[in-house]
């Protein structure tokens, strides 16, 4: 049986610079479900609860997070 589609897009940008020959700085920014996309559970199949059936109940959370909105995380790096 097919459900529902889950459209998930995460991504990464960085720049790493070279201050000496030992040190480097890298600055980063991770972008999780860049496009905001709403992921929704399968309609129920419950046929003991008819006011269930074929509902969809809740918006499919990734076990990673609480929230499935868009999350931005930025970062800071120093190599020496």
């Amino acid at each position: 049986m097919r459900g529902l589609s889950f459209w998930n897009l995460d991504t990464r940008f960085g720049k790493s610079t070279a201050i000496t020959e030992r040190v480097k700085v890298e600055f980063s920014a991770d972008f999780f479900n860049i496009f905001n996309h709403a992921n929704f559970l399968d309609p129920s199949f419950d046929t003991t609860n008819p006011a269930t059936f074929g509902v969809i109940n809740t918006q499919l959370i990734p076990a990673d997070r609480i929230s499935g909105a868009r999350w931005i995380q930025l970062g800071f790096r120093i190599d020496f």
